[in-house]
C-alpha cells in the first residue's frame, strides 16, 4: 500500500504509540470506524489535549457509551485507551528530554502530569531510567561553551 492510500489512522497509531508495539497491520484491520474516527480526530489536538480529551463526550457522540468505547479500543488497538494516552504523554516526554533545553519540569508539566513523582515512576517503568538519568544518556542537546 503506497503511503499516499494508507488510512489516516495509520500515523495516527505509529505517531502517538511511541514504543508500544503497534503495527501498521493493526491500523489496516481497524474494524469499528468509530474508534478509528475517534482516534482522528483526536489527533488533531495537541499532545497536552490527548490527557484533557473528554473521551465520554467522545464515545457519545458517536452513540456508544464510554466502557463499550474503551472495550472496542482495546479489542482493536491492544491496549486500554488510559495506558495509549499515558504512553503517547511519555513519549513525547523523551522525545522532549532528548532535543530540548526545558528543564524535567517544564517538560512534565508540558505532556499533561501534574505530579512529579507520578512522573518520574512512570518514566522510569517505560525507560528503566528516572527522567534526569535518561537525558544524560540520550540527550541531542548542542552545548555551546563561550
Amino acid at each position: 500500500m503506497s503511503p499516499s492510500t494508507r488510512r489516516p489512522l495509520e500515523g495516527v497509531v505509529n505517531k502517538r504509540a511511541g514504543s508500544i508495539p503497534f503495527s501498521n497491520s493493526i491500523a489496516k484491520r481497524m474494524a469499528d470506524r468509530r474508534v478509528e474516527s475517534a482516534l482522528e480526530e483526536a489527533s488533531k489536538v495537541s499532545l497536552f489535549g490527548w490527557r484533557r480529551i473528554d473521551w465520554e463526550r467522545r464515545a457519545s457522540q458517536r452513540g456508544l457509551s464510554y466502557s463499550r468505547f474503551e472495550h472496542l479500543f482495546r479489542q482493536e488497538i491492544g491496549v486500554s485507551l488510559r495506558h495509549f494516552v499515558k504512553r503517547s504523554c511519555l513519549s513525547e516526554a523523551k522525545r522532549l528530554l532528548e532535543q530540548s533545553s526545558a528543564s524535567v519540569k517544564e517538560i512534565m508539566l508540558s505532556v499533561g502530569f501534574s505530579d512529579a513523582s507520578h512522573f518520574s515512576r512512570d518514566f522510569k517503568a517505560l525507560t528503566g531510567l528516572v527522567p534526569t538519568e535518561y537525558r544524560n544518556r540520550y540527550s541531542r542537546r548542542v552545548l555551546v561553551h563561550k
